[in-house]
C-alpha cells in the first residue's frame, strides 16, 4: 500500500468513526498529502486551535484531519468511550485524541494536559506523548486559569501524542526550536532496570515512595525539590486505569473509592504540568505502562537528554496490536454504510 492509499484509508476510517472518538472530520486534509510529504493531526475538541498554531503545524507539514472527542468537563476518565485494548472506560481527558492516534487515523494528536490529560490517555494505549508548558507559550497566555477537581489552579499545557517517537521528537523540536546544549545532566530513576538501559550516565536510584497515593500538592512539592538536585526524573508508572479507576470525582467518596483511585497507578504524570515540567512518556512494553521522564521546562540540556533517554528505553511497538488495530480491512470488509 502506498502512502496516498494509506491516507485515503485514514480519512475513510475517521468518517466511519468505529469507536465514536471523532467529533469532526476534515476530509480536505487529504489534498495536502503526497507520497513525499504530509501528515495528519487531530486536535482535542476543547482545545482552542488558533490560526497561529495551525499555521505552525502546517509549516511542519501537519494538517488538521479531525477534532477529537474529550471527556466531559476534563474528567480523568471518559465514561463515554472505551479503551480499545481493555474494553474499560477510556482514560481522559484527551481520550478521543489518543484513540485516534492508536487507530492510525492521525499521525499526531494535539491535546491539553492540566493534571495528566495527555500523558495518561497515551500511556493507557502504549503511545508516546509529551507535554511542555513552553510549547505555544504565547497562545497559552490566552487561556484562563482552571481549577482541578482537587482544587488546584493551573493553566493547561499543550501536549503531543504519537505512535512514533521520531515523528514526535521532530515535530516538537521544530515547534519549540531548542538551542544546542551539551551540559552534563544528573538523573534520578525509581527502577534499577532503568540503569541497565542508561549505561555510562550519571544515574541514581530512589523508590519515589508515595508517588501514587500522595495528594497532588505534596507530590508537586516533592517534584520541585528533586529537580533542584537532579536535572531529570525517570519514573516507571502504570498500568494506568487497568486495576483501578483513576478519577478524583469517583475517588473522593470514601476510603474504598480512594483505594480504587490509587490503584489506577497515576504518579508524577498527574502533576507534571502543575510543577511546570516538560514530560515525555515512553511505553515500557507492558500494557498501559510507561517511563515518565520529567525535567524543568527551561532546562534545555535536560530536554535534549530526555529524548536520548527515550531512545535508550524504546521498545518496538507490539506487532499483534498493530496487525489487528491497523488493518483497515477489519473495518471495511463488510462494506460501509451510515
Amino acid at each position: 500500500m502506498n502512502k496516498i492509499q494509506k491516507y485515503a484509508y485514514k480519512t475513510m476510517l475517521a468518517m466511519k468513526n468505529p469507536l465514536e472518538s471523532v467529533d469532526t472530520v476534515y476530509p480536505l486534509a487529504f489534498e495536502k498529502i503526497s507520497n513525499e510529504s504530509g501528515y495528519y493531526f487531530g486536535v482535542k475538541n476543547s482545545l482552542w486551535l488558533t490560526d497561529e498554531m495551525e499555521t505552525k503545524l502546517n509549516q511542519c507539514s501537519y494538517y488538521l484531519h479531525t477534532r477529537d472527542k474529550s471527556s466531559l468537563g476534563g474528567r480523568a476518565i471518559d465514561i463515554d468511550l472505551k479503551n480499545p485494548i481493555t474494553g474499560l472506560a477510556m482514560t481522559g481527558s484527551s481520550s478521543g485524541t489518543a484513540i485516534n492516534v492508536f487507530l492510525g487515523i492521525n499521525d499526531i494528536g494535539v491535546g491539553t494536559d492540566g493534571g495528566g490529560s495527555v500523558l495518561a490517555p497515551a500511556i493507557s494505549l502504549n503511545l508516546f506523548s509529551l507535554i511542555d508548558p513552553a510549547l505555544f507559550r504565547e497562545e497559552r497566555k490566552r487561556e484562563k486559569d482552571k481549577i482541578s477537581t482537587d482544587g488546584i489552579s493551573f493553566i493547561p499545557s499543550i501536549g503531543l501524542i504519537s505512535k512514533n517517537l521520531k515523528l514526535l521528537q521532530e515535530l516538537y523540536v521544530n515547534l519549540r526550536d531548542l538551542e544546542s546544549s551539551n551540559l552534563e545532566t544528573k538523573i534520578l530513576v525509581d527502577d534499577e532496570k532503568i540503569c541497565n538501559f542508561l549505561k555510562d550516565e550519571n544515574v541514581e536510584v530512589s523508590s519515589f515512595e508515595g508517588k501514587y497515593d500522595n495528594e497532588r500538592l505534596a507530590l508537586i512539592e516533592t517534584t520541585k525539590r528533586l529537580l533542584e538536585k537532579y536535572d531529570i526524573i525517570v519514573s516507571k508508572e502504570g498500568p494506568v486505569d487497568l486495576h483501578g479507576f483513576g478519577d478524583t470525582v469517583f475517588g473522593h467518596f470514601d476510603d474504598k473509592t480512594k483505594e480504587i483511585q490509587v490503584a489506577a497507578k497515576k504518579g508524577f504524570l498527574r502533576i507534571a504540568n502543575m510543577a511546570n515540567c516538560f514530560a515525555l512518556t515512553v511505553p515500557s512494553g507492558e500494557l498501559s505502562t510507561a517511563y515518565v521522564i520529567l525535567c524543568d521546562t527551561d532546562n534545555v540540556s535536560a530536554i535534549r537528554k530526555s529524548f536520548m533517554i527515550a531512545e535508550s528505553l524504546y521498545r518496538e511497538n507490539d506487532e499483534l496490536s498493530e496487525r489487528y488495530f491497523l488493518n483497515y480491512k477489519n473495518y471495511f470488509m463488510n462494506g460501509y454504510s451510515n
